[in-house]
C-alpha cells in the first residue's frame, strides 16, 4: 500500500474533527453576563408571587392591589424581554442548545418541579404560602438553569480550546502531504 492510501482516511478523520469543532463553535452561544441569572430569577420570583398570590385578587377596590398586580405583570415580562434581546444579539441560532439530551431535560424540567412543589404547598397550607413557595422556588430554579447554561458554555469553550487529539488543528484539516 502506498502512503496516499493511508493519508486519505487520516485526512478524512481530520476533516470530520474540524467539522465537529465548527459545529460546536456555531452552536455555542456567548455566555450571559453575571447579572443575568440573578435578575431573571428575582424578577420571575417577584412577578410569580405577586400575580399568583391572593394579594391582588380582592374586590375591595384598593388601589394598592392594582399596583401590585401591575408590578407583578411587569416583573414577569422582564425575563422574556431579556431573552428576546439576547437572541437578537446572537449571530447564529442553533438547535439544540449545548449539552446532552439528559442535561437539557434536567435543565429545562427543574422549574416545572419547583412549580409543582408550589402547588403541593398551596393544597397543603394555603394560597399565599403556595404563591410564595412557587415564586421563590421558581426563581431559584430559573437562577440555577441560567447559571447551568453558562457552565455548559464554558465546558464547550474548553473543548474548543483543547488541542485536537490527533495533533492536527482545524487549520490543517484538509492537508494530505
Amino acid at each position: 500500500m502506498s502512503h496516499s492510501q493511508y493519508a486519505a482516511p487520516a485526512a478524512a478523520a481530520q476533516a470530520l474533527r474540524a467539522a465537529e469543532r465548527a459545529r460546536l463553535r456555531a452552536s455555542t452561544p456567548e455566555p450571559t453576563p453575571a447579572w443575568w441569572a440573578p435578575t431573571a430569577a428575582l424578577t420571575h420570583a417577584v412577578g410569580l408571587t405577586l400575580t399568583a398570590g391572593p394579594w391582588t385578587y380582592a374586590s375591595d377596590g384598593a388601589v394598592w392591589r392594582t399596583v401590585l398586580g401591575a408590578v407583578g405583570i411587569v416583573a414577569l415580562a422582564v425575563f422574556p424581554a431579556m431573552c428576546v434581546l439576547r437572541v437578537r444579539r446572537m449571530k447564529v441560532i442553533a438547535w439544540p442548545p449545548p449539552g446532552t439530551t439528559r442535561q437539557r431535560t434536567v435543565r429545562e424540567g427543574t422549574p416545572l418541579a419547583a412549580y409543582g412543589l408550589g402547588w403541593v404547598v398551596y393544597l397543603a397550607v394555603g394560597w399565599a404560602a403556595g404563591a410564595i413557595t412557587g415564586g421563590a422556588l421558581g426563581g431559584a430554579a430559573l437562577w440555577w438553569r441560567e447559571t447551568r447554561k453558562n457552565r455548559l458554555i464554558a465546558e464547550a469553550e474548553a473543548r474548543l480550546s483543547a488541542p485536537d487529539p490527533a495533533g492536527a488543528g482545524p487549520a490543517e484539516a484538509g492537508r494530505t502531504e
